[in-house]
């Protein structure tokens, strides 16, 4: 009977009495997940930073491109005017066929070459066809009665204006993200979610993750919109072209 109790007081001894000593191995047993919830917070600290720099880069450098070519639009249509007005003055040298022809051009560049712009492309055959004809009128104006040399330069002067700045809106027309760009989000949106799937299964982290990854799908999506300033809903707008060619059409009638 005194060799039974002896027998259970080892087995309690080894067992640890009432179990705590094993719940305390249990405790300071090294955790798995927060190993990994550890790791993948550190990685997240790292690679969620990057993307928003790379990300809030990327569409200022979108926007800028769009304000460029805003102000490229509106400086074509102030630079046509100006040419219009100076034909109004040589009202004697009968500017009246180059401002027609003025016009046309005009209206070739709204009903056809905007158009084209909507979807990528460059010049249009119609466009560069009138244009040609606008240079042959004042060619053929300042040959026959435009006498005047400051108003020679001064013709040739605006016509030179107006060709550039069509250059520059065709141009702005073609600009697009390289597609490396594109690559490098995706990766950086890879690398997030796969940081995130090593976060604790919580709702604080979840929530975290969620909205910091939607807040960068947003950034991302104005990047999209914004990408080719001619290009889908958010585009530049051929309202000053519209509001010239009004303008012209008022002054010649």
């Amino acid at each position: 009977m005194a060799k039974h109790s002896d027998t259970l007081a080892v087995r309690r001894r080894h067992r640890g009495g009432d179990g705590a000593p094993l719940a305390g191995a249990r405790i300071i047993r090294p955790d798995v997940n927060t190993d990994r919830h550890a790791a993948a917070l550190q990685a997240w600290g790292v690679i969620g930073p990057l993307a928003a720099v790379f990300m809030t880069f990327s569409l200022v450098q979108s926007m800028s491109e769009y304000r460029r070519a805003e102000a490229a639009v509106a400086h074509e249509a102030t630079s046509i005017l100006q040419l219009d007005r100076v034909l109004a003055i040589l009202a004697d040298a009968d500017g009246t066929p180059a401002r027609r022809d003025l016009r046309r051009y005009l209206q070739t560049v709204i009903s056809d070459e905007w158009p084209r712009a909507r979807n990528g492309a460059g010049e249009s055959i119609a466009a560069n066809n009138a244009f040609s004809e606008l240079q042959a009128s004042l060619e053929r104006l300042m040959q026959g009665g435009v006498s005047n040399v400051q108003s020679r330069a001064e013709l040739i002067k605006n016509l030179d204006d107006v060709q550039d700045d069509r250059s520059a809106r065709v141009g702005a027309a073609q600009v697009l993200v390289p597609p490396v760009m594109w690559w490098v989000t995706s990766l950086l949106f890879a690398l997030i979610f796969m940081a995130a799937a090593g976060l604790k299964p919580s709702l604080p982290w979840i929530l975290m993750a969620a909205l910091y990854g939607s807040g960068l799908a947003m950034v991302a999506g104005c990047f999209y919109i914004v990408d080719g300033p001619f290009q889908g809903e958010f585009s530049v707008s051929p309202r000053p072209m519209i509001q010239a060619a009004s303008s012209m059409e008022a002054r010649l009638h």
